[in-house]
């Protein structure tokens, strides 16, 4: 008798679509601190990877920089990077050219960002991020990141759905 009742299925559909409305609400806020998650644990793993390779490099000469950051570019997710000193010399460049630069970040930029094809991560490390005496900007690969956003929106949806 309830099935057949129009106020039973006026007040069904009424709860569905708040509870449906409360979740898309939610959503909202928790897909973009999940990509801040992501590109935070992006932006310390090539930190991480880029250090890690300067400590091995040590003070050799730019062609031994040039065949690290090719090394460095087959066994982690970073693509390219720059070394910029404080002498005012042009940067040491490796493996992808970064589109962040240190002068644009002086000027006001942000510090990181996705390049401008969106499949590039690029982040700027200062001295007191890496215990270096020059500016590191490393480019890694976020192309991952978009499939994983996409997941958790599936991830998500089937749980609104299941409620």
């Amino acid at each position: 008798m309830l099935s057949r009742s129009r106020l039973c299925w006026r007040i069904t559909l009424a709860v569905f679509f708040a509870i449906f409305a409360v979740e898309a609400a939610i959503l909202i806020p928790s897909y973009q601190n999940y990509e801040r998650d992501l590109l935070t644990r992006l932006n310390d793993v090539g930190r991480t990877a880029m250090s890690t390779a300067l400590v091995l490099h040590g003070n050799s000469n730019e062609k031994d920089l040039l065949l690290l950051g090719t090394g460095l570019t087959r066994i982690s997710n970073v693509r390219g990077g720059a070394i910029y000193f404080g002498d005012g010399a042009p940067p040491q460049i490796f493996g992808e050219t970064p589109e962040l630069t240190a002068a644009a970040v002086r000027a006001g930029d942000a510090i990181q960002g996705y390049a401008s094809d969106g499949a590039r991560f690029e982040a700027l490390w200062r001295p007191a991020e890496t215990g270096f005496p020059f500016v590191v900007v490393g480019r890694m690969d976020s192309s991952a990141i978009h499939g994983e956003l996409v997941a958790f929106l599936w991830r998500v949806g089937g749980l609104i759905l299941l409620i």
